[in-house]
């Protein structure tokens, strides 16, 4: 009880209520497993003054992982009081499970093209890629030009501007971390074209289920984007590729 704890989470707040039901997760970012770790359950009484301890369970990580997991019926845990704390009798008791799932380090890097369309009256084309992480095949769903404006979006990020070539070298290389279950996220890489002062034109992407991306050994095939504006330019992508390298491995777990 003296030492301070290594992470830390709180439920809201119910006011007035002698049975309350939070269904809240409280997650542990950054939290690594180990064998000596205990959880500890505190109850408290909530003031605008000052928030009273009222009492705590403790069990060890593991049994609470094993015992108590989300596969598991839900289990009351009794509560105690806590050391040097006003003697009470406690009757209360908390139904709680417990579940982990690991983080995934990821690094993309963005290699190169060939064979691009030229998009420029005068000149090639001036592009850069837009890459993408998706809980949806981007390839069923409309474009939205802006990646931000989807809640289907999970990360993104953008090379820089190689004006005029259809061969650009980008070598550009992207570190992120996610905590979910990779198999079902898509990876979009979005080709564009730099038409500043106008916006930037979207050409036309390559799509790849995440879990598949580290067995990439050959350059991908840029396809048009699904459902583009009647107006939009269509561009002869049929030559055009792209060249990625992904490698993603275990991070950090939280619980």
């Amino acid at each position: 009880m003296d030492k301070a704890a290594l992470l830390t989470a709180s439920s809201d707040v119910k006011r007035n209520d002698m049975s309350p039901c939070w269904r809240q997760r409280l997650a542990l970012p950054n939290l690594a497993y180990e064998k000596d770790l205990y959880v500890q359950l505190v109850l408290w009484d909530y003031s605008i003054v000052r928030n009273q301890p009222i009492g705590h369970t403790v069990l060890p990580l593991e049994r609470a992982l094993v015992r108590h997991s989300t596969r598991q019926p839900e289990r009351a845990l009794s509560f105690s009081v806590l050391p040097g704390c006003q003697q009470l009798k406690l009757t209360a008791k908390v139904s709680a499970q417990f579940s982990f799932w690991e983080e995934y380090r990821h690094k993309l890097v963005v290699l190169g093209a060939s064979l691009l369309p030229k998009v420029k009256d005068a000149g090639t084309i001036s592009s850069y890629v837009e890459a993408r992480l998706l809980r949806v095949d981007p390839r069923k769903v409309p474009f939205n030009s802006e990646a931000t404006a989807t809640t289907e979006c999970l990360w993104s990020a953008r090379t820089s501007v190689v004006e005029d070539s259809t061969d650009p070298s980008w070598e550009q290389e992207f570190d992120f971390t996610l905590a979910c279950d990779i198999r079902s996220l898509w990876l979009q890489l979005v080709l564009r074209d730099a038409s500043t002062p106008l916006p930037d034109a979207p050409i036309g992407h390559s799509v790849i289920k995440i879990s598949q991306a580290g067995l990439v050994d050959q350059p991908l095939k840029l396809e048009e984007l699904p459902e583009r504006h009647i107006l939009d330019a269509v561009h002869d992508l049929s030559q055009a590729t792209l060249a990625v390298s992904m490698t993603s491995e275990p991070a950090t777990r939280i619980s």
